[in-house]
């Protein structure tokens, strides 16, 4: 609705024809002021310096007959120097509740790890470009590089992370630093909730019984033994853009049936579409 000089500021917050819901919009502010309430006493972002922000990352996947690419944006990068080398953190903030695991193991199980798969995909993208660094500075090396062959610096990490890692470590340029698969280790990913189940004990032991909300709490996935993970993490990526690909090539909006979220209208626009005309371009 267009609001004009002559409107009563009431009338247009209550009017039924408004777009807005003021009541809705005042629930969502206190909301958000709860959640930044919930962080703060979780951590205090005095005592923390990021490695990286809101990162965007990117590599490429072989198939059988091409490459397909996958990217995405890491929220928080934090680096642990130790006397090997660097230690990284992978770190995702998240709005909703954290999971109560209050079901029998096989399940709290199957609910983590479900959790964690996209962590999982950022940690195998950011080796991904480690591994394309590392190989784009040993080319660059050589002196007796092919002529007219070219090298994609698309896929590696940026020139402002080398440097911040590099000043971090106490190393002047990457000429005198190992290679960075011997410097860089993925230690660890952590999903930092916001708030989460009132009865869920392991975060709210403390929690009054009238608090509007449940406290932050922190899940952490161990990587030790991360190459292993980062196997299984592409081989199922792989799996899935082969999957998307077939359900392409069958031209048929309606044939993937899984989708039940409430805010996605892929079930309305299926029947608009005309067969055959489904896009053959994937990712």
């Amino acid at each position: 609705r267009i609001v004009n000089d002559h409107d009563d500021d009431d009338d247009v917050l209550s009017n039924e024809s408004s777009p807005f819901d003021i009541n809705a919009e005042i629930d969502w502010g206190q909301s958000s002021l709860q959640l930044l309430k919930n962080y703060y006493e979780l951590e205090d972002p005095r005592n923390v310096t990021p490695l990286m922000r809101e990162m965007w990352v990117n590599a490429k996947f072989p198939t059988e007959d091409d490459s397909f690419i996958v990217r995405g944006k890491i929220d928080r990068i934090d680096l642990i120097s130790s006397n090997s080398g660097a230690i990284l953190s992978i770190i995702d903030y998240k709005t909703g509740k954290k999971p109560h695991f209050k079901y029998a193991t096989a399940t709290n199980e199957r609910i983590a790890n479900e959790q964690f798969w996209k962590m999982k995909v950022y940690a195998l993208i950011l080796w991904k470009m480690i591994l394309q660094t590392e190989t784009l500075e040993q080319r660059q090396r050589q002196e007796s590089e092919e002529v007219g062959k070219t090298v994609d610096y698309r896929y590696g990490l940026s020139w402002e992370l080398r440097q911040k890692l590099l000043q971090s470590l106490g190393y002047e340029n990457e000429q005198q630093a190992p290679k960075w698969t011997e410097l860089l280790t993925l230690e660890s990913l952590r999903l930092m909730y916001l708030t989460s189940h009132l009865d869920d004990m392991a975060a709210n032991y403390d929690t009054p019984p009238d608090a509007p909300v449940g406290k932050a709490k922190c899940l952490d996935f161990s990587l030790n033994e991360f190459m292993s993970v980062l196997d299984q993490t592409e081989n199922e990526v792989i799996s899935i853009q082969k999957q998307i690909k077939e359900l392409v090539d069958m031209q048929d909006p309606k044939a993937w049936h899984h989708c039940n979220w409430k805010y996605c209208n892929c079930h309305e626009m299926r029947d608009r579409f005309i067969d055959g005309t489904v896009s053959n371009e994937i990712m």
